[in-house]
């Protein structure tokens, strides 16, 4: 009998779905697969999408038995880096030290997988979610310049991430495994707070001036922030993806 490993491999979070390719069941099962559920049943995305909440609530775990699964809630990424110019902003910013909370909150809302066509097609949703960091940043918001480096915090309420997976499969010693070939997020937030310390150097007022300024223009601000965020997001989770399932054959992820 297998241990349930719940990773979301991240999501943002990685996505309940193909999550559950890296998943080793707690109840038992008739044979070795590690999921419990069968590549051939027609309503294997279904199947899935039912384990979806076991796997989310190990997000706070660490799994010893898989050294790339990192902690998912709350989660480490990398630098987030963009330049953008338009005639309404040119902004230049870095986001250092990120940590994201929130990912034990995560719903699958609906999945649909097809083993033929090798794509996975997830929606999660997240009733809260928050980015601790540390920024620089300098250009202009609306026609207004900006200029700071400090503390950040990015918040945004009822979001869905809409994930897309496609994989290969790969033969290495005559063994068959999944790699995961795209992988990409859509980032849709109903409402983001940000605020961010010390800008213009520190001047209170100017810098709550700002910081409500960008909040009144939320939209416009996230548009900004969010592709760099949906890209170093994917491509976090799509390394840790490649290394989990490297060590898993595709022979034994499913029942027959």
């Amino acid at each position: 009998m297998k241990s349930l490993f719940p990773t979301k491999a991240a999501g943002l979070c990685l996505a309940a779905a193909l999550v559950c390719l890296s998943v080793k069941s707690s109840e038992g099962v008739k044979s070795e697969a590690i999921v419990p559920c069968s590549r051939s049943d027609p309503k294997l995305s279904d199947c899935l999408l039912k384990l979806s909440p076991r796997i989310i609530a190990g997000f706070t775990e660490l799994h010893p038995e898989f050294p790339a699964a990192r902690i998912r809630d709350p989660q480490k990424i990398g630098t987030i880096l963009s330049k953008t110019g338009d005639s309404s902003i040119g902004l230049s910013f870095k986001l250092t030290d990120n940590v994201l909370y929130g990912q034990k909150t995560d719903v699958v809302k609906d999945l649909k997988i097809d083993m033929k066509r090798r794509d996975l097609k997830v929606i999660i949703f997240c009733p809260r979610y928050e980015i601790l960091c540390k920024y620089e940043m300098s250009g202009k918001v609306l026609f207004l310049p900006i200029t700071g480096k400090g503390n950040g915090n990015i918040t945004a309420v009822n979001t869905t991430f809409d994930l897309n997976i496609k994989w290969d499969i790969v033969k290495r010693d005559g063994v068959k495994y999944l790699k995961p070939r795209t992988y990409s997020y859509k980032i849709r937030p109903e409402r983001t707070y940000l605020h961010f310390d010390n800008l213009f150097n520190g001047d209170k007022y100017l810098g709550e001036q700002m910081n409500q300024f960008m909040n009144d223009n939320h939209k416009e601000l996230y548009s900004v922030f969010i592709p760099a965020f949906e890209k170093v997001l994917a491509e976090e989770d799509k390394q840790e993806l490649t290394e989990i399932l490297s060590v898993l054959p595709y022979d034994e992820l499913f029942l027959d």
